[in-house]
């Protein structure tokens, strides 16, 4: 997983006290191309979906989403990121995972986590 120079804007933002906006959603697409810290954007976006669960500890956040079985069935999915609106938005962190092909059979879950550490 990637953290985009913009994702860590905002984070370094709010943590000087200023005004950011957390991440909302989570997107899924269908490119591979490996992630980059100057990425703002999936490479093929196919969906966004509002955040349903967040966890966290002392040093870490949790943020998932789940897709149900109704969703973008179809597409193989390749790439996931979390950004701060149902459209456009900062784009926070970009990752690829495995090859996904979704069908009707298939409810997937997708998670997320930032973790701090003293370095």
């Amino acid at each position: 997983m990637v953290y985009t120079n913009n994702g860590i804007t905002q984070i370094i933002t709010y943590l000087r006290g200023g005004s950011a906006t957390e991440p909302t959603h989570i997107a899924l697409g269908t490119d591979n191309t490996t992630p980059d810290e100057e990425d703002t954007a999936l490479y093929a976006e196919k969906g966004r979906y509002v955040i349903g669960e967040t966890s966290y500890g002392d040093d870490w956040i949790k943020i998932s989403i789940v897709l149900p079985s109704t969703s973008l069935n179809g597409n193989t999915l390749k790439e996931f990121g979390s950004f701060n609106a149902s459209t456009s938005g900062t784009m926070y962190s970009r990752t690829i995972n495995a090859s996904i092909v979704k069908t009707s059979s298939l409810e997937v879950q997708y998670e997320i986590t930032l973790k701090v550490t003293n370095g």
